[in-house]
């Protein structure tokens, strides 16, 4: 099959998750897990692929600015309004090196985001089009990043979601009230290797918050102060935890948007069935499912929780891949979906600006990219990257 276009993928990982260039990847790749290395097979296929690294627990908008660093070989700006209003470092890591070689509006780049990185891609492709108001207002011209002024949708050829947390997850709303004693508490967990292997292994990535990998835990003292500084960041709003939640994901969907000349494809997962035992509709794991994810599976199946002032959930909520909510894979709310099957069937072309939805996927939230245990097939995995590959480089 010849391709038409054959631009670069970038990869983007989901919370808590890992790049290329950290050591964990290289022994059990994120892309792929145990069931195989999904990113050495496309590369043997003739696609060129690449996964920037970004912080585990960093926000959208952090990890998005991380992301544009690492793809153009520069110093990462958080930018001065961001910066001031979470109170960390304006400034992060240098990266001496691109990515890709040449990135313009004739080199442009498909992106991939797996779960929380579908939030990170989406937050940076409304970036690179439409800059950032708020940064432009208070950033001199010489010292604004590239990734703020705008204009730049050019750059993007397409977008796919998988799994992504485009609605957020109800699962935090088991927190509610709690969400950020629970952030800090995961991002504590991290951040108490920071001098040690663990923290060569998976890097945190959170050096704006000076929660550097180069940080020591062997002085008491310090580690009390860096602490106090994880409960910050835990309980504010500049970390995945909260974009993650329906409300954070919301804030995020209110200010993102499609952009007319990019392609958009969502892969949905699901790991339930409806139970047949219960006079209220619930959702019940399959035997396939993770097994640490099948009471998260059970508790997201039944949850219909709902405050005054919420987006409220209901019945379609239910169906779930363990982690995500299935209905907040598709297209988030506020931006037009078709039936990519009814597009095909039809003969109508794939269009730029609207979300082609592709069949939901029997697998949980791991498994779509090779998965713990059980693995998927490996077969199986390799199958929906290649194809949907070949579909996107099919594209005009």
């Amino acid at each position: 099959m010849k391709l038409k276009t054959n631009y670069p993928f970038i990869m983007l990982h989901g919370a808590t998750g890992f790049g290329e260039d950290e050591l964990l990847n290289k022994i059990v790749p994120y892309w792929g897990m145990l069931s195989c290395d999904i990113l050495t097979h496309l590369n043997c296929l003739g696609f060129e692929t690449h996964s920037p690294s970004g912080g585990g627990y960093s926000s959208a908008w952090d990890r998005a600015c991380q992301t544009y660093a690492q793809l153009t070989g520069t110093r990462v700006d958080y930018g001065k309004a961001h910066s001031e209003k979470y109170g960390h470092e304006r400034y992060g890591r240098t990266y001496d090196k691109p990515l890709i070689e040449k990135w313009d509006e004739k080199n442009k780049i498909n992106i991939i985001g797996h779960s929380f990185g579908s939030n990170v891609g989406r937050l940076f492709i409304t970036l690179l089009a439409k800059g950032s108001e708020e940064e432009r207002a208070v950033t001199p011209e010489d010292e604004l990043s590239p990734l703020f002024k705008g204009g730049n949708s050019e750059l993007v050829h397409s977008f796919t979601s998988i799994a992504g947390a485009n609605r957020g997850t109800s699962l935090l709303r088991l927190f509610k009230g709690f969400t950020g004693a629970f952030a800090t508490a995961m991002i504590s967990a991290y951040h108490m290797g920071s001098g040690t292997f663990v923290q060569k292994v998976q890097d945190l990535n959170m050096d704006q918050f000076g929660l550097s990998s180069k940080a020591s835990n062997q002085e008491i003292q310090k580690v009390n102060r860096n602490l106090k500084k994880c409960a910050e960041v835990g309980c504010c709003k500049d970390n995945a935890i909260y974009d993650c939640s329906i409300e954070g994901a919301q804030e995020q969907n209110e200010w993102s948007e499609c952009c007319k000349n990019v392609y958009y494809f969502a892969i949905a997962c699901s790991t339930t069935k409806q139970s047949m035992i219960t006079k209220k509709r619930r959702e019940v794991p399959l035997n396939t499912t993770l097994i640490p994810f099948r009471p998260v599976a059970r508790i997201i199946g039944a949850l219909q929780k709902n405050q005054p002032g919420e987006v409220q959930i209901d019945e379609k909520w239910l169906m779930n891949d363990g982690m995500v909510n299935t209905i907040s894979e598709l297209n988030p709310p506020n931006e037009p979906a078709v039936d990519y099957h009814d597009i095909i069937s039809t003969n109508q072309k794939v269009k730029p600006g609207v979300w082609h939805l592709m069949d939901v996927l029997t697998m949980d939230h791991l498994q779509v990219v090779g998965g713990l245990i059980p693995v998927a097939k490996p077969a199986e995995v390799l199958k929906i990257y290649s194809d949907h590959f070949r579909r996107i480089c099919q594209l005009d």
